[in-house]
């Protein structure tokens, strides 16, 4: 027998004319039950039972034809031959399907199995009855609020007043007889009581039943004096039986209760017609303190008089009424209830994040000491500390998704509501700051639009992300040419803005992005200056420990040669970018000017090294640069050939183009050549931010280019259509950066001066000294032999300072010289 359920836990039957029970519900989702004796047909398949009840069984089916899974609602054998049963079994079909309203489910079929029985096949509903979520909302404080339930109610109003349009009552309205879909669908389920009250339906006690049109043929048991529904629920007119008196105004009864059970957390009590004074419903809550929207007890009050005439005349007459409050002014202190419970889960996000924050500080601390090529079981901790990390994140966003709720909601019963709106521009102006750090600019666009669109008035300055341009150089007088940054062909180009003037420079207001400055002096070389300014992080010269603006320092004449690059002291954007191989956390660095080779070395160069030594030194030197007997990696052998010095061979005997980038060259060989070159100016290897910084500017950019990537943008594998993607020096122009270096996305790696750890080498902003003696060598750049995606130049590698591989060169770096400040 199915049961509406009071608030003290207690059951409430149901009070039918016949005594089978109501049958089960397609849309409610029981425990599963075991399998029933296998029924046939052409076109279901059944799958399993989902419940039986008093007058039938339902069960979950597969509609081959439609190919999706449906409800299927049998009577139960030993009822089959009732014509009673049968007439309101099709009448209770005909109903749900001729109303064709959102809130009631819809019948998809019917017929007849072998042995007789009726079938109808309706949708199938996932979800809860209402009951459940009210006893959610009265007794849990972080429930459904009182606006969510009004809204059910509402829905329930709407299809109650759709039936009561087509002259059909439902006769046992309840919320048990409402479910709620998982997505807030609202459905009014158990037409098995409704009748059509256009038609005579009544007859004197001991006369025959009367055929209905909706089920000709068949009877129906609807006779005077049968009291038929739930009696806290049943107006006093069904609770007499009284038949000929139940009408619309009786579900408005019922409408009524379920209010009264809406805001109080119960039915009136006595039900069936005992409540004899309508005001006094609420009695109790008002000296209590209760605060009761008064419309709201005042329509309640209206479906509960005890005359039929005094009631409201149909369900429609209460679902405007609730609409008007749903759009009343007592939207503002339920919206102010929403934005509370956000700031609690707001403060709750932000304690998640710090956990996040530090379970992954610990990660990174337990993997500092470990080797990359240490097995699992040195690694399991760590990655336990990861897991947690993960775990945090998630439930994080879990938090931030339901605060956001809540302030829409906020916002859906107050628009106008300032600390909605306010709470929102900020969450919003967090995440646009996360969507740009991660280079997501879509995100960015949308959460953009949000801040703007809820922003009270304080955010509208720091979305339009001007900045101010202070510059000075050494020397003075430069003149400054403007460019920004802009997407052409999927590359990132400066498109000329015109010049500023000369340094010193003060007051330019730009926008904020990606520029770059170019500076000429009659009397120094040109120098690039690329600045980036965002919302979150604004151009400055300041140095970490400094309180001045530095100067941007212009190389005199003669203090560049052929072939090098000036990289200006400066900040830049170093690491973040999670598709690169280990790369460190993303974090503003300051780097010491410096200058880099504009290619890397090349077998040319590296041959002119070993031909300028004496045999017995070079046979050494070319034996420490080159992977001795690794011939399935295709290690560069050197050989003396008379009359042509040492030459590069590969293993099948073919010389190496000298313009070629060297490759197989250890870390000892790539210092000792580099202090062979340096003749007094200081030729290193680079350290590893000082290379990413080369290849990706200042500004956060994942190539060289900007951040899409093209196979023939640069000398990496598949980048000439097929294996050999090996090509001379500067072959690939795209592959250029901002400072004029050109293969830092493919080509080869380099040896780098840093040994490796897993949070990089800066520390405080700056870069720390090096280790003179690492076990391992970060190795950095693309390589002509690897794919893109491990190419990236934030990305790291490691390797032991003896070992090499063929695509593993050198990239010569040094300081400025007279210019002391960049000396490492």
């Amino acid at each position: 027998m199915s049961a509406g359920e009071r608030d003290d836990g207690a059951t409430e039957p149901e009070v039918r004319s016949d005594p089978a029970e109501a049958p089960p519900d397609a849309a409610r989702t029981l425990t599963a039950q075991p399998t029933p004796p296998t029924y046939r047909h052409e076109r279901y398949e059944f799958l399993s039972l989902i419940g039986r009840g008093g007058m039938g069984e339902v069960h979950r089916a597969h509609d081959r034809l439609l190919n999706r899974h449906v409800a299927i609602k049998i009577i139960r054998a030993d009822l089959a031959g009732q014509l009673e049963l049968n007439a309101r079994f099709l009448e209770e079909a005909q109903i749900a399907a001729q109303l064709d309203h959102p809130a009631v489910v819809p019948v998809y079929d019917h017929g007849r199995l072998q042995d007789g029985r009726m079938w109808l096949a309706m949708k199938i509903v996932q979800g809860e009855t209402w009951t459940k979520a009210l006893r959610t909302h009265h007794r849990a404080p972080t429930g459904p609020s009182l606006h969510q339930q009004v809204q059910t109610f509402l829905r329930v109003c709407e299809a109650v007043a759709a039936a009561h349009a087509r002259n059909v009552i439902h006769r046992d309205l309840k919320p048990d007889n409402v479910m709620v879909g998982a997505l807030g669908e609202v459905y009014v389920m158990d037409w098995g009581l409704a009748k059509v009250v256009t038609r005579p339906d009544s007859t004197p006690p001991g006369s025959e039943p009367r055929t209905t049109p909706r089920a000709a043929g068949l009877l129906l048991d609807t006779r005077f004096g049968h009291a038929m529904g739930t009696p806290r629920y049943m107006a006093p007119e069904q609770a007499r039986g009284d038949v000929s008196a139940v009408g619309p105004t009786a579900d408005v009864y019922a409408l009524g209760a379920i209010l009264h059970e809406v805001l109080t957390g119960a039915p009136p009590a006595g039900g069936g017609g005992l409540v004899q004074t309508a005001p006094r419903l609420f009695a109790a809550q008002a000296a209590q303190g209760a605060e009761l929207p008064p419309e709201l007890t005042q329509v309640c009050e209206a479906c509960l008089q005890t005359e039929p005439a005094r009631r409201p005349a149909h369900a429609g007459v209460v679902a405007d009424t609730v609409r008007a409050w749903l759009a009343g002014a007592h939207r503002a202190e339920a919206a102010r209830a929403h934005v509370a419970a956000a700031e609690d889960l707001r403060a709750r996000a932000v304690e998640l994040r710090t956990r996040e924050a530090t379970l992954r500080g610990e990660a990174a601390r337990a993997l500092a000491g470990v080797a990359p090529a240490a097995p699992s079981d040195e690694k399991r901790a760590a990655w336990a500390l990861e897991d947690a990390a993960e775990a945090t994140r998630a439930e994080a966003r879990l938090v931030e998704s339901e605060m956001v709720l809540r302030l829409r909601e906020a916002l859906t019963q107050d628009p106008a509501h300032p600390e909605a709106r306010q709470a929102l521009a900020r969450h919003h102006q967090a995440a646009l700051l996360e969507a740009e750090r991660r280079g997501d600019a879509d995100a960015a666009a949308e959460h953009e639009a949000a801040a703007r669109q809820y922003d009270p008035g304080g955010l509208s300055a720091w979305l339009r992300g001007d900045w101010t341009l202070e510059l000075d150089s050494d020397p003075p007088g430069a003149v400054v040419e403007l460019a920004r940054y802009a997407p052409q062909d999927r590359r990132l180009v400066p498109v000329p803005m015109g010049t500023l003037g000369t340094t010193p420079l003060r007051g330019v207001v730009l926008p904020q992005g990606s520029y770059v400055l170019t500076l000429t002096h009659p009397a120094c070389h040109a120098v690039t200056l690329p600045v980036f300014s965002s919302r979150e992080q604004r151009f400055t010269r300041v140095a970490p420990g400094e309180h001045a603006a530095r100067p941007v320092y212009l190389p005199r004449r003669g203090e560049l040669g052929p072939g090098e690059c000036y990289v200006p002291a400066g900040w830049f954007i170093a690491g973040g970018d999670a598709e690169a191989l280990e790369p460190v956390p993303q974090q503003s660095v300051w780097l010491e000017s410096f200058v880099m080779a504009r290619l890397p070395t090349t077998f040319g160069d590296f041959k002119a090294y070993l031909d300028a030594l004496p045999r017995a030194e070079a046979e050494v030197a070319a034996s420490a640069g080159q992977v001795a007997g690794e011939k399935s990696e295709g290690a560069t052998l050197w050989r003396w050939l008379d009359g042509e010095g040492w030459t590069p061979l590969n293993v099948d005997g073919a010389r190496y183009p000298l313009d070629f980038a060297l490759g197989g060259v250890t870390w000892p060989a790539a210092k000792a050549y580099l202090a062979w070159l340096d003749g007094g100016v200081g030729w290193r290897l680079p350290r590893e931010l000082e290379y990413e910084k080369a290849a990706r500017g200042v500004d956060g950019r994942v190539w060289p280019w900007g951040r899409a990537f093209d196979v023939t943008w640069a000398a990496v594998s598949g980048s000439r259509g097929d294996d050999v993607s090996r090509r001379p020096v500067g072959a690939n122009p795209v592959d250029e950066s901002v400072w004029g270096v050109l293969d830092l996305a493919g080509g080869v790696r380099t040896w780098t001066l840093d040994a490796w750890t897993m949070d990089g080498a800066a520390s405080g902003g700056r870069l720390a000294a090096p280790d003179p003696e690492p076990k391992l060598v970060v190795l950095k750049g693309g390589a002509w032999n690897a794919v893109a995606p491990h190419c990236r130049p934030a990305g790291r590698l490691a390797l032991p300072p003896p070992r090499s591989y063929r695509s593993l060169g050198i990239r010569a770096v040094r300081p400025l010289a007279g210019h002391t400040a960049t000396k490492t």
